[in-house]
């Protein structure tokens, strides 16, 4: 199920680095970008994770989390998180998420 939830408030995404056998990864970097999948639109390009763990999260500002158009009552968000670990490996979690408007936030 993808959580829904009001626009611009701060949210922190829980994210999971794991190697193909599923056991959790001690990232060497990591770095996460969100993305709006209803405009196509970037919201915040990739960004340097600092103190990275194989388990952690990300805060997503107001910012992040605004409707980006405003006609648009609901709009889905993609986080893409990514660390590297090992010599060139890397582990990926992605989370999904809807933006509801709402009103009088800024109309």
């Amino acid at each position: 199920m993808t959580d829904r939830i009001p626009e611009r408030s701060t949210q922190y995404v829980a994210y999971t680095f794991k190697d193909n056998a599923g056991a959790v990864v001690q990232p060497n970097s990591g770095r996460y970008r969100i993305d709006d999948l209803t405009t196509g639109r970037q919201v915040r390009g990739w960004t340097t994770i600092s103190g990275v763990q194989g388990t952690g999260t990300v805060t997503l500002t107001a910012a992040d989390t605004a409707i980006v158009n405003r006609v648009n009552t609901l709009e889905r968000r993609l986080v893409q998180v990514e660390g590297t670990y090992g010599v060139d490996d890397k582990a990926r979690d992605t989370i999904e998420m809807e933006i509801e408007r709402v009103s009088g936030s800024g109309d």
